[in-house]
């Protein structure tokens, strides 16, 4: 696959646009997210942007 880190650094945009959306709502008193599955969420999407950097480099040495 040819996009495959930027597959990965565009899924991690979404998760963490998802974490600061859902944490702006929480100061709201309106957040959908528990606090557990808050950090799963950030915890996504920490993992996919080192994914994604992970496959970037390793293409850019060859």
């Amino acid at each position: 696959m040819k996009f495959s880190g930027l597959i990965a650094f565009a899924a991690s945009g979404l998760f963490g646009a998802l974490f600061l959306i859902n944490l702006i709502a929480a100061r709201r008193g309106a957040g959908w997210l528990g606090t557990a599955s808050e950090a799963l969420v950030l915890l996504v999407a920490v993992a996919l942007f080192g994914i994604g950097t992970l496959i970037l480099e390793h293409r850019s040495k060859r």
